[in-house]
């Protein structure tokens, strides 16, 4: 199954490979007309091999 998605905005691009592992986190997304959503973001799993998430 493919699920697309934002990535967490913590996590850089470079930090990303195809086919590893990733897990939802919550996340929120501000609207053009400022509006706050809840929504979910993908971040790499701790056991995913990726290079640390930039904080």
């Amino acid at each position: 199954m493919i699920v697309l998605g934002q990535v967490a905005p913590d996590v850089e691009t470079s930090d990303l490979r195809v086919g590893m592992a990733m897990e939802l986190v919550p996340g929120i997304l501000v609207s053009a007309t400022g509006e706050r959503e809840r929504v979910w973001n993908w971040r790499p799993t701790a056991t995913s091999g990726s290079a640390a998430v930039h904080a």
